[in-house]
Order: structure tokens, then sequence, then C-alpha cells
């Protein structure tokens, strides 16, 4: 378990280290319009590792019986969009698009922050088999 955690980490670090080093060698050169980009490509990158380590935090809870059961109802696509985002870079390099099409809205009950860990677990499982 702990090999795959560290492997899905990877990437979005990797990122995070590309982009820095090509932004600290490159930003005299640049115009403000290529640095707004890079600042927000490390942005987004950062983003995931924080989503990615905040649902492994929640999973790891879940395991011990430290999370509370919390349903709520809400809107189904942006939590499913928000979990996907992680494996955003993955998905790019393996050539996998993933796009999510309803004809409305669709609304669960559930535990959110449960709904994430698990989903993210499972697509992280996926990956690596």
């Amino acid at each position: 378990m702990l090999s795959i955690i560290a492997h899905d980490l990877t990437t979005p670090f990797n990122s995070i280290l590309g982009f820095t080093e090509f932004f600290s060698q490159s930003f005299n050169e640049m115009d403000d319009k290529d640095k707004i980009r890079v600042a927000s490509d490390i942005h987004e990158s950062a983003k995931r590792v924080y989503s990615l380590l905040d649902n492994l935090l929640n999973w790891a809870k879940s395991q011990t019986n430290r999370i509370i059961f919390n349903p709520v109802t809400f809107d189904l696509e942006p939590v499913v969009n928000e979990t996907l985002s992680v494996f955003y870079d993955r998905l790019e390099k393996k050539s996998i698009s993933f796009k999510m099409k309803t004809s409305g809205t669709i609304r669960a009950t559930a535990d959110i922050d449960m709904i994430k860990s698990n989903s993210t677990a499972f697509i992280q499982f996926t990956f690596n088999k």
C-alpha cells in the first residue's frame, strides 16, 4: 500500500519540481503572460497533491474508525471531477481522456469525505493493476 501511495505522489511532485525548475531558470526571459501560466500550472499541481494527501488522510481515518459518518445531499458531478483531477497528469501521460456528461444534476446523499477517499483509493488501485 505504501508503494502505491508513494508512486501516486511522485507524479504531481515531479510536475511541481519541473515547473519550478523551469520557472526559476527562465523567469527573466518570460513575459508576464507566460509567468502567470507557469505559476497557474504549479498551483494546479500543488492542489492535486494536497487533494491526494487529504483523501489519503480521510481514508486512513476511515480504516481506524476515527471518521464520523456525516451524510449530506450534494451534486455528484463536482465531487467526481474533483476526485479525478488528482489523476489528470497520469491520465494525460497514458493518453486517456475523461469527460462526465449528464443530462442534468445528479443528486446523492452520502458522506462526501468518504466518497472522495474511497473513490481515490479505488482509482489508485485500478491504475496500479
